[in-house]
């Protein structure tokens, strides 16, 4: 997990994506880049721990896995604070 800035995105999938190349982030997203330094871990933001995937295009986020094998959680403030930011 990076404490340090990095740079949030939605990419063409939908999937939210934290990561710290700027470069990546821009290649990648289907609209905006913002900083954030929201903790992340693989390209994904982690709350209490736990990495999480958060698809725009249902506003649902999930732990533990994906929409496929994961467990669907209330989305956290600070992802919906950063989706807000993405629009």
């Amino acid at each position: 997990m990076e404490p340090n800035s990095s740079y949030a995105y939605i990419d063409k999938s939908n999937v939210l994506h934290v990561v710290d190349d700027k470069n990546d982030s821009a290649r990648n997203t289907a609209g905006k880049v913002v900083e954030t330094d929201i903790s992340h871990m693989n390209g994904y933001p982690v709350i209490d721990g736990k990495q999480v995937v958060y698809y725009s295009d249902s506003e649902k986020a999930y732990v533990d896995g994906n929409k496929d094998n994961g467990k669907s959680i209330p989305v956290p403030a600070s992802i919906q604070t950063l989706v807000e930011q993405l629009k």
